[in-house]
């Protein structure tokens, strides 16, 4: 787990940390085992995963309980069953309530008097897209892939998923923020792929954009045209929209996104429970998007003779500074030279590198370059 944790961080770290942390607590060390479930719940709040969040939290509550600090173990346990209740695990939040009704807040009335008498339903859920799926089936039909039409494909199964009629996805460039893909499931519009300054897109209400920008806040809108504070946006007035949901889409070392989706016909549309599953769709567009910039065209090859594999992982792709690094390490430059050129410490460089070998699954300079050569991102002249 230890190893799967350094090469993939961002899936595996929260869980060893959690596992480190009962081992921690098993053995007596107290200690260890505080400092690591926190971390366990940091870790899984960064990457999103509310399940293994909640798991974490109660388990935390429950080593402050034992120790008689009910206000710490209060607090946790409280995160774990409103995790468990924005997870949709209906059941285990009424088996929290049950056990421990005492380190609930009354601000929770609500909810646990909405859980406690809920009869639970089964959901038809929604089928789980991933962008390894969407390639695979691809190749099943193709030797090639057209990124442009994946690309379209994508932003089609992402607003059918959120119940959209369109969806507009923007990027951050610099200080500027640009529309970058464009569908409409509807078809009033043909679907577009291009940078435009956000405020010259007239598919989107820039005034939302705008404030979802500056503020980072989500804007879900149940009618707008009779929203107190959009309403008299230009945008709304002409073009009548019923539900708007926008939202900004936040990852360290990368751009910011933000995901504008519109349906105009019903008002109410939009839940929040869609955001996470939105998000991860979001980020598999732009991955797709950096493909087909990369590539500098609409097709790739998938079957050759040595396996030109995407790697899952790449669905997080190289930031501008991690490609830096690649090239330099291409050249054959050591840690220490690409620091100096790069005007940074060597340790700063290392983290790069361990970055890089995580997200194109490799563990030797040689493999990443190797693969970096395969994936079209290293920026070498034709020979």
């Amino acid at each position: 787990m230890k190893q799967w944790a350094e090469v993939n961080p961002s899936y595996y770290m929260h869980k060893y940390k959690l596992i480190t942390a009962e081992m921690a607590r098993i053995s007596g060390d107290e200690s260890t085992s505080i400092t690591l479930y926190h971390e366990s719940i940091m870790a899984a709040r960064d990457c999103g995963y509310i399940q293994n969040e909640a798991i974490a939290s109660e388990l935390f509550a429950k080593l402050y309980l034992v120790k008689g600090i009910d206000k710490v173990a209060r607090v946790y346990m409280t995160d774990a069953y409103e995790g468990y209740i924005s997870w949709g695990a209906q059941v285990k939040a009424r088996d929290l309530l049950s056990k421990y009704p005492e380190l609930l807040p009354s601000e929770s009335t609500f909810n646990r008097e909405l859980v406690m008498n809920r009869t639970p339903e089964v959901k038809e859920s929604s089928n789980p897209i991933d962008l390894a799926s969407i390639l695979k089936a691809a190749q099943s039909f193709s030797n090639e892939i057209n990124l442009e039409q994946l690309l379209f494909k994508l932003m089609g199964i992402l607003i059918e998923n959120a119940g959209a009629q369109k969806g507009c996805l923007l990027v951050s460039e610099g200080t500027s923020l640009l529309a970058k893909v464009y569908v409409d499931g509807g078809n009033s519009f043909p679907p577009f792929l291009e940078s435009l300054p956000f405020e010259r897109c007239e598919y989107v209400s820039s005034r939302v954009v705008s404030y979802v920008s500056r503020t980072e806040q989500v804007v879900s809108i149940d009618d707008a045209r009779m929203d107190k504070q959009f309403s008299d946006d230009r945008y709304i007035i002409k073009q009548q929209p019923k539900s708007i949901l926008c939202f900004p889409i936040l990852k360290p070392d990368h751009p910011a996104l933000i995901l504008y989706l519109e349906n105009n016909l019903t008002t109410h549309a939009f839940t929040a429970d869609r955001i996470d599953v939105l998000q991860m769709l979001s980020f598999q567009v732009y991955f797709v998007l950096t493909l087909l910039q990369s590539y500098g065209k609409t097709t790739i090859p998938i079957a050759t003779t040595h396996s030109a594999k995407i790697p899952a992982s790449l669905v997080d792709p190289l930031t501008s500074r991690e490609l830096e690094v690649l090239n330099l390490v291409a050249k054959g430059l050591s840690n220490l030279e690409i620091g100096d050129q790069l005007g940074v410490v060597v340790g700063t460089v290392k983290n790069h590198i361990q970055n890089i070998y995580s997200k194109l699954e490799v563990n030797k300079r040689t493999k990443a370059v190797s693969q970096a050569r395969e994936l079209k991102l290293l920026n070498e002249d034709p020979m």
